[in-house]
């Protein structure tokens, strides 16, 4: 029998394997790490395992709350910072903008029996308790104490030497188990998460945070020169986006982002509708969405290579001026309205894309336009006209007043339509069609007309090859 001596002198290609165990074929990260957790504190010899060190403290989490802050620049993080690659900057939980009835309507939300016991005191004594909070956080990022939080990341950020990947969180968006907070003296506050908030309320209470993070710790990350390769901005914003007149922006250096995740929760999801238009309060941020995106793409026109604007921000993209993005493989574009003849260019100057995704779009709102959904056919022509073999995910693209369409195609991957008898039913006569005719095997036919049709009516689209 091997004794336990002899076992923690196995050498470390077999505590690796051992440690591999805890990981392989567990499709819940978190689950591996507390196993990983558990192994650390048997022997010395894992604890110090270069593989679970690797696992355990390749991405890190800064609360950009006043505690966690603290907390943050006492804390030593050399020994980690050759395992580190990337850090997550969070939005706090507790809000300077909260109001007492803010307060009130969530405290209510997350246990509405409970709240039968509560009086006007408690409200008011669970208020004041979280505004303490939040003025402490208020300081911290936006008040005098905030060039103490920009000290705090930036020397962190120079410590970590391997570091290329940045995100910006929302509290929410981050699993409440791993979340180790001080309780609350008080049964009347807010627990984390907030899942239970509305829209409207989350955007008002969180969205100065997450301004505030962000121009923080974009100033963090130019003082301490990190290369970065990876962004991603999740955060809720107010969509001001007022990112060039930041003092730090111009030496913001982006050249080497390879990965550019854009998808802040700047307001409540846009609904589109058959006149294609977004409701008048949500136009402005989307103008200025594309715009800020656009600042942070002609940083990095050259190796951008990943491109995905999320769910969240109300979206007309692109914009007017078109950035060359040469290296750029994937787009993936989800929830909002295309400006199709932008796009078409845009598209044109991608010459090394590869995977095209479009969800639950539509087209931009053109009222004095009798058909606007035929100005697809800008962005379909695009994706016929691209040089490369592109794999093109079209889910509940809104083409019809009536219905959204979806397609999933590689236009070098067409001659098994050609094979295909057309006298299906309707579905599968547009799914021939539509894969043909972006493949450029065919023009527009009558099937791709009637999807453009709400009643389609004797028009000549065109012929067959």
């Amino acid at each position: 029998m091997l004794s336990s001596r002899k076992f923690y002198d196995l050498p470390p290609e077999l505590l690796t394997a051992i440690a591999e165990e805890c990981t392989w074929g567990n499709a819940d990260h978190h689950t591996s790490l507390g196993y990983l957790k558990a192994l650390r504190l048997s022997h010395s010899h894992f604890a110090y395992l270069d593989y679970i060190l690797q696992w355990m403290f390749c991405t890190l989490r800064f609360d950009a709350d006043a505690y966690h802050i603290e907390q943050l620049a006492e804390t030593n993080l050399r020994f980690i910072a050759p395992f580190v690659t990337g850090v997550n900057l969070v939005t706090p939980l507790h809000s300077w903008t909260c109001t007492l009835q803010n307060f009130k309507s969530i405290v209510h939300s997350q246990d509405p029996e409970l709240c039968e016991s509560f009086e006007e005191a408690d409200f008011r004594d669970g208020y004041k308790y979280y505004r303490n909070k939040a003025l402490a956080n208020q300081e911290y990022l936006r008040n005098q104490k905030s060039s103490f939080t920009r000290a705090t990341w930036t020397n962190a950020f120079r410590l970590l030497n391997n570091m290329h990947s940045i995100r910006f969180l929302d509290f929410p968006n981050t699993r409440p188990s791993l979340i180790k907070h001080l309780p609350d003296p008080l049964r009347c506050t807010i627990q984390p998460p907030w899942y239970y908030m509305s829209d409207v309320v989350r955007r008002m209470n969180a969205a100065p945070l997450g301004d505030a993070l962000f121009e923080l710790g974009m100033d963090s990350l130019t003082e301490s020169d990190v290369c970065v390769e990876t962004l991603g901005i999740s955060c809720p914003m107010t969509g001001l986006f007022g990112w060039e007149n930041f003092t730090n922006w111009e030496k913001f250096d982006l050249s080497s982002l390879r990965d550019f995740e854009f998808d802040p929760l700047a307001t409540s999801f846009p609904s589109y509708g058959a006149d294609g238009g977004l409701p008048k309060g949500e136009i402005a941020i989307a103008a200025r969405a594309s715009d800020a995106i656009s600042s942070v793409m002609k940083k990095c026109k050259d190796s951008l290579e990943i491109f995905k604007y999320g769910s969240y921000c109300p979206k007309i993209w692109p914009g007017d001026q078109v950035i060359p993005l040469p290296n750029l493989k994937e787009l993936s574009i989800e929830n909002g309205y295309l400006e199709p003849k932008n796009a078409h260019r845009w598209l044109a100057n991608m010459p090394s894309l590869d995977k095209l995704k479009f969800q639950f779009i539509g087209i931009s709102s053109r009222p004095w336009r009798p058909r606007p959904y035929r100005d697809w056919l800008h962005v379909f022509d695009a994706i016929r006209n691209h040089p490369g073999a592109l794999q093109v995910w079209l889910w509940d693209i809104v083409v019809n007043p009536s219905e959204p369409e979806s397609i999933s195609h590689c236009t070098t991957d067409f001659e098994k339509y050609l094979q295909k008898d057309s006298s299906g039913v309707w579905q599968e006569k547009l799914q021939r069609s539509l894969a043909l005719y972006l493949s450029g095997a065919i023009e527009v036919d009558d099937n791709i007309g009637f999807m453009f049709e709400k009643e389609y009516t004797q028009i000549s689209w065109g012929s067959h090859h």
